[in-house]
């Protein structure tokens, strides 16, 4: 297994995250598919509140034992929360999910806001706006072999012999900010069902803080699962990797500014944990 981290930083007039995950198997869908799409625009002087969720769990579609018992699964979370008061928001989302076509998760997204009174360190602020948006991969393989699955994350398959290893990835990025004037600029890919990859972009520029953070846990066993895991199998690679970082401009003395970009590739399968990077994310 060969792996791969390339972290560039530097600082410039913008706050800006790009983090990419290429790993493998592919989960097929289910044969029975879906297609969701919305697109929100808003333009209000006032009070806006925006939020989103969205999960797909679901077991390898071509394989004869395809139900949660069973097999390669996959698992596509979503999750966004946006309220600005007492200032100009213009929100601009499409979120797009399909089970058939790559990629099977995309989310473009523009938000601006600013306040009535911004605070300058001299005046009262009045008005301010949140924001948080973060999305996980999580892909469980057996490899050679299916076993049983109690629980998509609480499979930990490195016990039994096989062709292909048994293998847990899961990858999770996203972004967050209070501010009281904000141009936010946020991409969100996510596929499982070709190559798997997570690729997320998000640019913000504004004054207050904003942030952003990205986790890869990837595991790998020596052989395939032949039966239902036990957990008392041998763990031949496990590799952990998180970042964030964190923007804070100080009232009366201009934006923020940070620049920031990372990438990971791997050229196997690999991870997963009890509690998965996405719900650690921000925690």
């Amino acid at each position: 297994m060969s792996k791969k981290v390339i972290l560039v930083m530097a600082v410039a007039g913008l706050f800006a995250m790009v983090g990419s995950v290429w790993a493998s198997p592919p989960v097929s869908p289910p044969k029975e598919g879906f297609f969701i799409q919305t697109e929100t625009d808003i333009n209000c002087l006032g009070t806006v509140i925006e939020t989103e969720r969205f999960d797909w769990t679901y077991a390898d579609g071509s394989a004869t034992n395809s139900a949660l018992a069973g097999g390669d699964h996959a698992q596509l979370v979503y999750q966004q929360d946006y309220e600005g008061t007492d200032g100009l928001t213009s929100f601009n989302k499409t979120f797009t999910a399909d089970s058939s076509n790559e990629p099977n998760l995309g989310v473009d997204k523009i938000i601006t806001y600013q306040a009535l009174q911004p605070n300058d360190g001299v005046n009262t602020p009045v008005g301010t706006s949140t924001h948080s948006e973060k999305a996980g991969l999580n892909i469980v393989s057996p490899g050679g072999s299916y076993g049983g699955l109690g629980g998509l994350l609480s499979l930990c398959p490195f016990n039994a012999s096989g062709t292909f290893p048994a293998t847990n990835e899961g990858i999770a990025a996203g972004s967050e900010f209070t501010a009281d004037t904000m141009q936010a600029v946020n991409s969100l890919d996510i596929i499982s069902t070709a190559t798997p990859t997570l690729t997320y972009d998000t640019s913000m520029n504004g004054t207050g803080e904003a942030s952003a953070a990205f986790i890869v846990e990837l595991q790998e066993g020596q052989n395939a699962v032949a039966n239902a895991p036990q957990n008392n199998g041998t763990i031949t690679s496990e590799t952990t990797y998180s970042e964030s970082a964190t923007a804070r401009s100080i009232p009366g003395l201009g934006p923020f500014s940070f620049v920031k970009n990372m990438t990971y590739q791997t050229d196997f399968p690999d991870t997963s944990a009890s509690a998965t990077p996405f719900e650690r994310l921000f925690r």
